[in-house]
């Protein structure tokens, strides 16, 4: 797995040995931030990076791809939000390769106690990709505090099964997400990846 463009377009990511993550393909997050840099193309017209100094934050990390994705396109900062040992260190790992400690906070926690929380600053993005074979969006209900007036919340999860709960989006088969407007939503492969505006 490599980072697909930006200052460290081609550099491999250390993903963790553990069935308990599901990083995202080059491919699935190739398109996925074309998609994003059509919605943020207002923010930084003149600029190549739409990202240019975006403060993100990553919940339920895993190796970190999405977040040092952001990075390498522009992004300011990023909060990795990670409880699983095995993940934590990869993304360590991927901080200390790339030289961009100084831009990067770990926490190790779950993301539904982490979102309990005041945030020190809204996030510009917020990435959301939980394991699918435990995807609970109850967890992340409140995300939209998080966010800042004008910020995006890109959601990774899988198809929805015969009778699951929460009730999503008649057309897009998108959850709903309280605060929150759904702007797009695309199916890659047996994920699917919805983005949405405060």
């Amino acid at each position: 797995m490599r980072i697909t463009s930006g200052e460290f377009r081609g550099r491999p990511i250390k993903t963790p040995n553990s069935d308990k993550t599901h990083p995202m393909g080059d491919r699935e997050r190739l398109a996925l931030f074309n998609r994003l840099d059509s919605h943020l193309g207002g923010r930084h017209p003149d600029s190549d990076s739409k990202l240019k100094g975006a403060k993100v934050l990553d919940l339920y990390a895993g190796s970190g791809a999405l977040g040092f994705e952001a990075l390498s396109r522009g992004a300011g900062s990023v909060v990795f939000v990670e409880q699983e040992k095995m993940a934590i260190a990869a993304i360590s790992f991927n901080c200390s390769t790339f030289s961009i400690e100084n831009q990067v906070k770990i926490i190790p926690t779950h993301v539904k106690k982490y979102l309990k929380t005041a945030p020190d600053t809204p996030f510009d993005i917020i990435f959301c990709d939980p394991p699918y074979d435990n995807f609970h969006p109850e967890d992340f209900a409140n995300v939209a505090n998080f966010l800042s007036p004008s910020g995006f919340f890109v959601l990774s999860y899988p198809e929805q099964k015969v009778g699951q709960k929460p009730e999503r989006d008649p057309e897009q088969k998108a959850p709903k997400i309280t605060g929150l407007t759904l702007l797009s939503s695309k199916s890659y492969a047996r994920a699917h990846i919805s983005i949405y505006s405060v």
